[in-house]
């Protein structure tokens, strides 16, 4: 642009205003109706960051053969001012893809430092060098069609930057998802579409296999209109396991509606125009590891053991060691699990079994499987959790039949378990049942809200209690806890939304040390929330457990003492005060 009216009056004899004004004229027109231009077309494209990085491509290639045909081969003004018009439009035009390009590549707290960086970058390293370098070439081969060709070879050559980045650089494997809303889809009911190229396809050989070239994937959500998108994405992609998905979020590989996506509980939404970058790292494994069990039974087909305070059952994403499940490979003597085939959960601890429990999978379980190793998988033979600080009875099948009888009796509610915990407070009935519905915090990963059972939110929890013995003068209790239903943090939430009475040492739900201080007065509360200090987890223990033996069918029953750090706390509070 710097030297285009001088080498214009050079080529064609024009006189400098001439030159000027034409110059002049046809840069505004072209600035703002190229501009625009890019803008319209990769919104009616689809506005996707390949193509754009492809826009990019061609509007380089294009500008360089207008320029280079303008001042290389035209011979009359007519033929010049056209292209010239042709490679300025493509020149303006492919400003608003760079732009998407920079935008879409960036996560949303860089993206105003990466516009200025940008900006910068084309300063210093395009308009400050170019003149001089264009007029040092022109003096040193004494033709402007050679220099301004020269010219025209660099911008070709900015293309080959665009097609680096569109085939090597992140784009090869990706795959655009689009939830079509009801107005869309013939069945009226929201969808997903899914396609793939061949050479995502290819992409990922070896690993998943994709369907045919031209499928097209489509599936209702109608169980759940707005799920999780960790688990929306997982479901969907045959190519890909959840933990994939999950590290693709982390990375900043997800971007839902142009924007990257930062939480993996982000809700899906018919309309939502998703695109993820998967980079399947090597899967991790659980080995066994020689952690102490405390062993209350075990035959040939159940083991019952005492979890200690600590102690997370199975492993999720970020902890494959120093669970349960790595001790209980290591003293079945099994071996190492290759999680490339299972599902990593969402980093959640419950406190109690759930409804329905699971193998290593969100997804449908199969049948029952010969190969129980197989189908067990993260999770050998474990029916019923407990959370990290929860202490007490757990029972792990050890076989094939037992762990189907356990299961159905911990779905049929069959199996008993009984907790003693700690409050803070005496509740102030002796004994009752609590009923509520309880669903998950909003934005938390296991925090519980309880709701009143007539709205209909979360799901319907029901738990038994009875105060065993008053504590520290009634600023604190024991209390027993018989479960009919398993929700995350039932307890939990139980004794502090409903009763008033927190965990003693529960931070979570309000039984820390400082809100055990702010409770009670003088030496009482000083004492509490120093119990609650050292305790540093819910003071809750899972000291009953029965069920009907897996073989025998002969119904089995055992306890469990209570920790030394709930004895001491015990001990502590029945004194005098």
């Amino acid at each position: 642009g710097f030297y285009g009216p001088k080498a214009a009056r050079a080529i064609f004899d024009l006189s400098p205003e001439a030159a000027d004004a034409v110059f002049g004229s046809v840069t505004c027109v072209t600035g703002v109706l190229g501009t625009l231009g890019g803008g319209l077309l990769l919104d009616t494209l689809g506005a996707r960051l390949d193509l754009a990085l492809a826009v990019c491509a061609a509007g380089s290639l294009l500008a360089a053969a207008g320029v280079g045909l303008a001042f290389g081969v035209a011979r009359d003004m007519s033929a010049f001012g056209a292209l010239t018009v042709l490679g300025q439009l493509a020149m303006f035009g492919i400003g608003a893809p760079a732009v998407a390009v920079l935008l879409r590549g960036t996560p949303p707290r860089l993206q105003p430092l990466a516009l200025g960086v940008a900006e910068v970058a084309q300063h210093v390293f395009g308009d400050l060098p170019s003149p001089p370098l264009v007029g040092l070439l022109r003096d040193a081969v004494g033709s402007w069609r050679v220099a301004m060709g020269a010219t025209a070879a660099l911008m070709a050559g900015a293309s080959l930057f665009f097609l680096a980045a569109l085939f090597w650089g992140g784009v090869r494997g990706r795959e655009g998802l689009r939830v079509l809303g009801e107005d869309e889809d013939a069945g009226g009911t929201a969808a997903i579409q899914q396609r793939a190229s061949e050479e995502e396809r290819r992409a990922f050989a070896g690993r998943r296999h994709w369907r045919g070239a031209d499928d097209a994937l489509r599936q209702p959500l109608l169980q759940n209109p707005s799920p999780r998108l960790d688990v929306f994405l997982s479901s969907r992609l045959l190519s890909a396991s959840r933990s994939a998905v999950h590290a693709s979020i982390q990375r900043g590989d997800v971007r839902v509606n142009s924007c990257v996506a930062e939480r993996a509980s982000r809700k899906v939404k018919a309309g939502d125009e998703i695109e993820i970058s998967l980079r399947e790292a090597p899967a991790p494994t659980v080995d066994p590891e020689d952690i102490p069990l405390d062993v209350v039974f075990e035959d040939d087909d159940v083991l019952v053991l005492n979890k200690q305070a600590g102690l997370v059952v199975h492993p999720t994403p970020g902890k494959f060691s120093g669970t349960l499940v790595n001790a209980l490979l290591h003293h079945l003597r099994r071996p190492a699990i290759d999680l490339s085939a299972c599902e990593a959960e969402d980093g959640e601890e419950v406190d109690v079994e759930s409804d329905q429990p699971e193998l290593a999978s969100s997804r449908p379980s199969p049948p029952a499987n010969p190969d129980w190793n197989q189908a067990a998988a993260v999770r050998p033979g474990i029916v019923h959790r407990l959370d990290k600080g929860t202490t007490g009875l757990m029972v792990v099948a050890k076989s094939p039949r037992a762990f189907e009888s356990l299961k159905e009796q911990f779905f049929r509610k069959t199996a008993r378990r009984e907790y003693l915990s700690l409050t803070l407070g005496c509740p102030s009935a002796a004994e009752g049942m609590l009923e509520s519905r309880i669903a998950r915090a909003p934005g938390a990963t296991t925090m519980q809200l309880v709701h009143v059972r007539e709205s209909g939110r979360g799901k319907l929890a029901r738990s038994w209690y009875a105060v065993e013995r008053a504590l520290a003068g009634g600023g604190a209790a024991a209390v027993a806890w018989r479960l009919d239903t398993g929700r995350t943090h039932q307890i939990r939430v139980h004794a502090s939304r409903m009763l008033h009475c927190p965990l003693l040492g529960d931070d979570s739900y309000g039984g820390g040390a400082a809100a055990a201080k702010r409770r009670s007065k003088g030496k009482v509360g000083a004492s509490l929330s120093a119990l609650a200090a050292v305790l540093a987890r819910p003071a809750l223990h899972a000291r009953k457990l029965s069920f009907e033996h897996p073989v025998s069918r002969e119904r089995v029953e055992f306890e469990a003492d209570l920790p030394p750090d709930m004895v001491q706390a015990m001990a502590r509070l029945a004194l005098p005060k």
